[in-house]
């Protein structure tokens, strides 16, 4: 075979294959938007957690806050990968407001108060977290993140639900 001729086809091959191949598409403003809050609700959730396993004094707030540690670790690795592949780069810290409410935590008499802020706290922010998976599911495009948003809410909801029995057992609301 003739060396240009090889050389065209090796050419005319890579370019066949450029033109085939789909740039990767964009996430659409509500598939980012979730993929961020998404994040730093992960990464308020673990150091949230990583306090109520350190000064919880109930078993229940301990026990929950080592589960939802694990938890929110393995979301926010497979969200990262979804990130990662979208060319989205992701915050490193929580918003001001997660960061305050850790603050307040960090702050809280230990014993009772603590446990009960924590709880309290935590219920917030797993229904905030609902609502935006709601948000995702309904107005997002991107399959992969749809996904991820289907996978969290079924954690996420059995952590409301678990957070909203520890609390009836402590009294920190009424119970069912």
């Amino acid at each position: 075979m003739n060396p240009i001729r090889g050389l065209f086809i090796v050419v005319a091959a890579a370019v066949a294959v450029a033109v085939a191949t789909p740039a990767a598409a964009q996430p659409s403003p509500n598939d980012l938007t979730y993929m961020i809050s998404a994040h730093q609700a992960y990464l308020a959730g673990m150091a949230a957690a990583d306090l109520a396993a350190q000064r919880g004094t109930a078993a229940q707030v301990k026990d929950l806050g080592n589960r939802f540690h694990d938890e929110y670790a393995k979301l926010d690795a497979d969200l990262t990968a979804v990130a990662d592949r979208a060319g989205v780069k992701l915050p490193g810290e929580m918003t001001e407001n997660q960061q305050a409410v850790a603050a307040e935590l960090k702050q809280a008499t230990a014993g009772a108060p603590f446990d009960w802020l924590w709880l309290r706290t935590q219920r917030a922010a797993t229904g905030n977290s609902m609502k935006d998976i709601s948000q995702e599911r309904n107005y997002g495009s991107d399959r992969t993140v749809k996904a991820h948003a289907e996978q969290a809410l079924n954690v996420i909801r059995d952590q409301y639900v678990a957070i909203d029995e520890a609390g009836a057992q402590l009294g920190v609301w009424p119970s069912r």
